[in-house]
């Protein structure tokens, strides 16, 4: 066996050795719960993955006996593995992730200048003390490993590769692969960044590159008035939560106790925080609903592409308002094309995670400070869209372990205890970054509205975990917060706007209309915008009459198949 030989024997330890390391560092910096059950079996999982795939890789290697080829494979793995180590260790050093696609993407796309500058900004000596350190680490490991002798201590190592590859096999097989197991060395992290970030950055060139052009084109035949300087509101926020369901939140009823800020808010000053209580989404898929929450397509009108109608960034721009946009949820994603793109039509755009995959995103309130940058620049009129992660599956890896307060104990539901405690300790998360978010415009001529892209069934509807999705839409995955935040600023300079604001509290509404009230509140008119629409209309009569059909081929009508629907309330 290779293992008997010396090159491959200190080839596989040193490899061995080089991607664990790997491994505990990423595990570490992209696993939000450190060190519970799941991070264990997590890295056992992706431990047991690198032993097998590099022990048959070896035995195919050794078998083939070409000194030559032997000799390249070796030298090519090694130098391969401690290169892309090296940059893997940069990155998680500097921005805690590992490469992927969305960083490759970064570089491929920086000019020369950038390069210079990110290399100057970034290379310290902290930095290369430490990348040496490991250099010499594994010279040291590679100079001392030992091949094996024949007898008892082989049969052993073989004896573990086929443990372990039973077990890869069975949790392929069952089905329980950790969710969070992405790679299990760094040449085929590297690899796979590599190729993502090729594929997604051609497609989103072509598609980008279409999509302005023809909202370029769009917007020169478009007839607006801009706001006027009384109508201008000086910061208009518009918060973009995910996965929320209002009958999970204490301010709409829920009695878990996972809203203390904003119900307290609500209760000392109920003039500056309005809850809505009758607005749904349109659809149950981030992209089908932001697709429409973010442009002038909605449920009517669908036998359109979006892309065919005009955007809420466009349209503010067109209004007079400043532009910028702060997400903290994945860069490229088939699931976000819509917004991504619409997004990436402000004036400013701003990332508060350089992650790909939303497991390894960093925790909301990352976008505190980023607020803080924008509103330093006193963009005078802002209209600042702001998109969170809020309560993603997998729940619990949404908050920061001190937000973990709620637990089985808690819940009384006959069904997915613990997965509705993980929820409520999400929404619990989420109220603290709205709070602290309204404290950064409290002092201002502000208007703040929170919204989520659509609900979630959180075993709501029975045994079954449904989440959300079209094909099984129900009322839990289209029922969803609307809360507006109004500053005392506002109210004293906007009257009119807020008496309208007052008065729609309770009106029947749908997401795929949010750009008319928007516009509306925002003081402008533009084509395409119809007053009726708005949620702050004057003649609320098309809100009260609309037939709110959701899903796709708005195939189910909200009122009369959905809302009376049984709702676990525990």
């Amino acid at each position: 066996m290779f293992y008997h030989d010396t090159r491959f024997a200190k080839s596989f330890i040193l490899l061995f050795v080089l991607n664990s390391f790997f491994i505990t560092l990423a595990q570490i910096y992209n696993l939000p719960k450190l060190f519970d059950m799941y991070w264990f079996y997590s890295f056992f999982y992706r431990e047991s993955m690198l032993f097998c795939t590099y022990f048959l890789a070896f035995c195919l290697i050794y078998f083939i006996k070409i000194q030559w080829f032997q000799k390249l494979f070796l030298a090519c793995v090694i130098t391969l593995s401690v290169l892309f180590f090296l940059i893997n260790l940069f990155m998680l050093y500097h921005f805690e992730v590992t490469l992927n696609d969305y960083l490759v993407s970064v570089a491929l796309q920086s000019d020369p200048r950038e390069s210079k500058e990110f290399f100057i900004t970034y290379f310290d000596l902290k930095f290369c003390l430490l990348a040496f350190l490991f250099c010499v680490l594994f010279y040291l490991v590679y100079k001392y490993a030992r091949a094996l002798k024949q007898g008892g201590g082989s049969r052993v190592i073989l004896l573990v590769f086929v443990l372990l590859l039973l077990f890869v096999t069975a949790a392929h097989i069952f089905k329980f692969r950790p969710h969070y197991e992405r790679a299990s060395d760094v040449i085929y992290n590297t690899a796979v960044a590599v190729n993502g970030s090729l594929k997604k950055i051609l497609s989103s060139m072509k598609e980008y590159e279409k999509i302005s052009h023809d909202y370029d084109a769009f917007i020169k035949d478009l007839n607006y008035t801009q706001a006027s300087k009384e109508d201008q509101i000086q910061n208009l926020v518009l918060i973009i939560g995910e996965s929320a369901q209002r009958n999970l939140m204490q301010i709409y009823g829920y009695k878990l106790k996972n809203t203390p800020n904003l119900s307290k808010l609500k209760d000392e000053k109920p003039k500056n925080l309005l809850v809505f209580d009758d607005v749904i989404s349109s659809r149950a898929t981030t992209y089908e609903s932001l697709s429409q929450v973010l442009s002038f397509a909605n449920q009517e009108n669908s036998n359109k592409e979006w892309f065919e109608y005009l955007n809420l960034i466009d349209a503010m721009r067109l209004g007079g308002y400043k532009n910028v946009n702060i997400s903290n949820q994945e860069k490229f994603s088939i699931f976000d094309k819509a917004s991504t793109t619409i997004f990436g039509r402000s004036d400013e755009v701003h990332w508060a995670s350089l992650s790909s995959y939303f497991e390894n995103s960093k925790p909301d309130e990352k976008i505190l400070p980023l607020i803080d940058k924008v509103l330093a620049k006193q963009y005078k009129p802002l209209f600042l869209s702001v998109h969170i992660m809020g309560n993603h599956a997998i729940y619990y890896n949404r908050y920061p372990k001190e937000f973990a307060i709620f637990s089985e104990k808690d819940i009384q539901s006959k069904f997915g205890k613990k997965t509705r405690a993980e929820y409520a300790n999400a929404v619990l998360y989420t109220d603290f970054v709205l709070s602290e978010v309204i404290k950064k415009f409290q002092d201002t001529d502000s208007l703040i509205i929170y919204i989520s892209d659509h609900g979630e069934d959180v075993y709501d509807s029975g045994e079954e975990y449904q989440l959300h999705n079209d094909v099984k839409i129900n009322r839990f995955m289209v029922e969803v917060p609307f809360i507006i935040y109004a500053s005392d600023t506002f109210q004293a300079k906007h009257p009119k706007a807020y008496e309208k604001i007052v008065k729609a509290q309770n009106r029947p509404f749908m997401l795929d209309d949010l750009v008319h009230a928007i516009i509306d509140i925002a003081g402008f008119n533009i084509d395409g915008f119809e007053a009726k629409r708005s949620l702050f209309a004057d003649d609320p009569s098309f809100l009260e009459n609309r037939a709110r059909r959701v899903g796709k081929s708005a195939q189910k009508d909200y009122d009369k198949e959905l809302k009376n629907q049984l709702f676990n309330t525990k």
